[in-house]
């Protein structure tokens, strides 16, 4: 058996722009990526680079991008 999901519908999304883009609401965003609403806002509002990967409004996983080295 395969149980390798279909990457065809899998997308990469900036956390403010899947906000923008999905039916779900701030709290029910917290709840699957397993961190407070409060949390989820200060992300918001500090600008930082989280990033959701989802199916449609189905969050399979999510990641910090982070600076590294010096490079200009």
């Amino acid at each position: 058996m395969s149980y390798q999901q279909s990457e065809v519908d899998m997308q990469t999304t900036h956390i403010k722009e899947f906000l923008a883009n999905t039916k779900l609401t701030k709290t029910e965003v917290a709840e699957a990526l397993k961190v407070t609403r409060q949390h989820l806002n200060d992300t918001i509002r500090k600008e930082i680079d989280v990033y959701i990967v989802h199916d449609g409004d189905k969050i399979i996983d999510s990641f910090l991008k982070r600076k590294w080295g010096n490079v200009l």
